[in-house]
């Protein structure tokens, strides 16, 4: 499994507006009315826009070139023509990695291992000024000027966050309202990009999560890394 690579993400008021305008959410919010309100009241002090983190919808490569895979895929719902240029080439960098991930869940097919290739596929998308490239590292966390923090999710695939997934955008296990003031003050050491500062408050927290009924479970396919976040300057390039 790889410990260092790319992702092309969106930026951070873009998956807010993505996930406040989803069905699920709609949904949700229809059926629980104050529950979402309640929550960003109990958190206010956490912009949601300004989380900097690995849970923003990465460019997801094609995992085939056939065109009778993509028409099927496409007549399932799926998108096959948003940013369909940048899509094919992240497939054509790494064909053969790609096809035997498809096997695999404990790897990340999203992932591009030089900034090199990164660029190039950032430079394909349709609109580069929504999304940004970040460089991530499971492994020999070193801070530099462009480091924005620690995340706490998994490495591969939904690219699942438990920051995210408690106060920025809760999809599946929103918390238990009487546990807000306890969980404030657990996420007090978070940065301004909404990530920790140090892999010892990362592990906290993410000790603290696993614990409770309301949060994700971790599981032996489903492991919560500890994830340094680095911003890259396209235009310093």
């Amino acid at each position: 499994m790889e410990t260092q690579g790319y992702l092309i993400v969106l930026k951070p008021e873009l998956v807010l507006r993505n996930y406040e305008t989803s069905p699920w959410v709609k949904e949700r919010m229809e059926k629980y009315p104050e529950a979402r309100p309640a929550l960003r009241r109990a958190f206010s002090r956490f912009d949601p826009k300004a989380y900097r983190g690995i849970a923003r919808e990465p460019l997801e490569a094609y995992d085939s070139l056939d065109p009778k895979q993509i028409e099927e895929y496409r007549k399932a719902g799926v998108d096959m023509d948003a940013n369909r240029e940048a899509r094919m080439r992240m497939y054509e960098l790494h064909r053969d990695r790609i096809e035997r991930l498809a096997y695999l869940s404990n790897e990340d097919e999203d992932l591009l291992g030089r900034i090199e290739e990164a660029t190039e596929v950032y430079s394909l998308l349709e609109k580069p000024s929504d999304y940004e490239i970040i460089e991530v590292r499971r492994v020999e966390f070193t801070r530099s000027p462009s480091t924005l923090g620690l995340d706490i999710g998994h490495w591969y695939s939904d690219h699942f966050s438990l920051i995210a997934d408690t106060i920025v955008i809760p999809t599946w296990h929103v918390p238990d309202a009487e546990v807000y003031g306890e969980l404030a003050s657990k996420l007090a050491a978070l940065n301004e990009n909404l990530l920790f500062d140090t892999p010892e408050d990362a592990a906290v927290f993410k000790e603290y999560c696993i614990t409770k009924e309301w949060a994700e479970t971790e599981l032996e396919w489903a492991y919560f890394f500890i994830i340094q976040v680095d911003d890259v300057r396209v235009d310093s390039m």
